[in-house]
């Protein structure tokens, strides 16, 4: 090996990433590495890695029953109903037209995360089976927003000024 062989071989790098079945390889100058690997990097943090529909694994949820009190009952719509009124395009939208159901429709306060997926699930036409590994991060998306309130482990309520928003859009008042 030459002295030309040394300083090139060392002026190179290599890097490989693996996220999910998404893997990238990079051989390189560590230049490029050095100026470029935090953009990089930054980009697979945000990106959803795509999954085939079998390796989906299918998650716990429990459809929740309409309370007793009729008073509670404020609109009478299925969650897909809800999801249409809304314009629902995305999980986003189709997790707080789940928590509509359960808050205006069924009566509840609160719900769990296992009844808010059983609900996007009664939504047919809207329903992907990615939603449901990428539920937790609609979730607190949806917190961090303010639209959503987290009140214990995976226990969640609609904000009231949204749950008012949303049952005047609603109800057409």
């Amino acid at each position: 090996m030459t002295d030309n062989d040394e300083a090139s071989s060392s002026d190179k790098s290599k890097i490989r990433i693996k996220l999910g079945k998404l893997e990238i390889k990079f051989e390189g100058s560590e230049s490029f590495l050095e100026n470029h690997l935090p953009n990089l990097v930054e980009l697979l943090a945000s990106v959803t890695p795509i999954e085939s529909e079998s390796e989906i694994e299918e998650e716990e949820s429990e459809l929740l029953e309409e309370k007793e009190s009729s008073k509670t009952k404020k609109i009478d719509m299925s969650t897909s109903t809800i999801a249409n009124k809304l314009g629902a395009a995305s999980g986003r939208d189709l997790v707080l037209a789940a928590c509509a159901h359960l808050h205006l429709v069924k009566g509840h306060e609160k719900y769990e995360r296992k009844n808010i997926l059983a609900e996007m699930k009664t939504a047919t036409s809207y329903y992907k089976k990615t939603y449901t590994n990428n539920l937790t991060a609609m979730l607190q998306r949806l917190v961090k927003s303010g639209e959503l309130n987290e009140i214990g482990e995976n226990v969640y309520a609609l904000e009231a000024k949204k749950a008012k928003g949303l049952e005047s859009s609603l109800s057409g008042k």
